[in-house]
């Protein structure tokens, strides 16, 4: 099992027991990660550190090696890391995995039943007077058919009514499992916070995945991955990621004609329907607005440490940092791009209220993955902009609710 499949308690018992060679065996296997160079290591295996020892250093030990400040804080964080729960998949997130393995055993079960089978069973004749073959031919799972081919008067009893029943359990067995599936979607704490309205608990188990994300991340997180970790974060049945809209009818394609919503959750009769808008800022882009110029390669450790101060900061002052953009090379604030956010927020609400396209020149919901029922004062649409800064701190602002005269469902 790898150290990434363990749970925390098994893999800080593992370190224990490390001998000093371990120890340098595993800091050299976490170089890139931890920003650590041959110095460092040279260091710390004079020191013949074992595992226990590794686990127990501070960074006054580590400072009275020879390290420097900036390395020593940074191997101190990370051991604390390892030996923290926030490292590593949550109790209830371990448990739904769990499931979702057991799942995927049943619908691969399944298939194996279901897949093409062929056999060839040769009868000799007594007299050795010639070959009897019994062919199976090829079976296909949605068109049962009669599997035996008899070339001769052999006593072999057709299968094609038990095959037809093989075929009728194992549609029903998928159809009870994705009733399962969909149960336990309903069951999900986060779907079903968010459509209370209360956003903290996606919030909070965001930066936890974001926490389990290796250190060179920081130079690479994007909006992109932001998306793919929230919408994994909610129920796959009930998300619909890019919701196409028509936001100006009058203008062409790729010419301000189509809009995209991040994130859309139908909320039937009962609940909401709620809009995403995702907005990522960069460590990268607040080091060269803070300095005012863009560094191509800032070194991860800088990243590091800008990322736990933006956490400790409070919402005004994280708004006011300057930020700019790899491309653009101009000079923004935090605050600019969430007004930014929350305008496109305002208007992609307004015009999903307006419910499906009506006319060629009208602006509208144009997206065949939601069915959408009118019926006065039936509906409700509420939106959030979530702007992760970094990964250890996650803005939001909200917008709504309104009541609408239309009503989206998932297809």
């Amino acid at each position: 099992m790898s150290n990434l499949q363990q749970n925390p308690s098994s893999f800080v018992e593992e370190i224990k027991s490390w001998n000093p060679a371990q120890v340098i065996k595993f800091l050299e296997s976490k170089k890139e990660e931890w920003s650590l160079d041959e110095n460092h290591i040279k260091i710390i295996q004079d020191e013949e550190i074992s595992g226990l020892a590794l686990l127990s250093l501070t960074k006054e030990d580590l400072r009275s090696f020879g390290l420097k400040g900036g390395p020593s804080i940074l191997i101190v964080e990370l051991i604390k890391n390892l030996k923290s729960e926030e490292q590593i998949l949550s109790v209830r997130e371990v448990e739904r995995i769990s499931v979702l393995e057991d799942k995927l055993t049943s619908v691969q079960e399944l298939i194996q039943k279901s897949g093409i089978q062929q056999q060839a069973e040769q009868f000799t004749h007594a007299q050795g007077k010639g070959k009897k073959r019994v062919v199976e031919q090829e079976q296909g799972y949605g068109n049962p058919t009669k599997v035996l081919k008899i070339s001769s008067a052999a006593n072999v009893k057709s299968t094609s009514e038990r095959d037809e029943m093989n075929v009728d359990n194992m549609n029903n067995e998928v159809n009870q499992i994705n009733a399962n599936i969909n149960d336990s979607h309903h069951n999900d704490p986060v779907y079903n916070y968010l459509v209370k309205g209360d956003i903290n608990y996606l919030i909070n188990i965001t930066k936890r995945h974001f926490q389990t994300r290796s250190m060179m991340s920081l130079k690479s997180m994007n909006e992109a991955v932001f998306q793919a970790i929230i919408e994994m974060l909610l129920p796959l049945t009930f998300r619909v990621p890019e919701l196409r809209l028509i936001v100006d009818g009058t203008k062409q394609k790729y010419d301000g004609r189509f809009g995209f919503v991040d994130i859309f959750i139908p909320g039937g009769n009962d609940n909401p329907s709620i809009v995403l808008e995702l907005k990522h800022i960069k460590l990268t882009g607040l080091n060269g607005g803070g300095k005012g110029r863009f560094t191509k390669s800032p070194k991860t450790t800088d990243l590091y440490e800008l990322d736990k101060k933006l956490e400790e900061e409070d919402d005004d002052a994280v708004l006011n940092r300057k930020y700019m953009s790899k491309n653009s090379r101009i000079i923004t604030t935090v605050g600019e791009i969430m007004n930014n956010g929350i305008q496109q927020l305002q208007n992609y609400i307004e015009i999903i209220a307006k419910g499906s396209v009506k006319g060629y020149q009208d602006s509208g919901v144009l997206d065949s993955r939601v069915d959408i029922k009118t019926a006065k004062g039936s509906g409700r649409l509420m939106g959030y902009v979530i702007m992760s800064v970094g990964t250890r701190r996650i803005l939001v602002r909200s917008y709504g609710p309104i009541t609408t005269d239309v009503c989206y469902f998932n297809i």
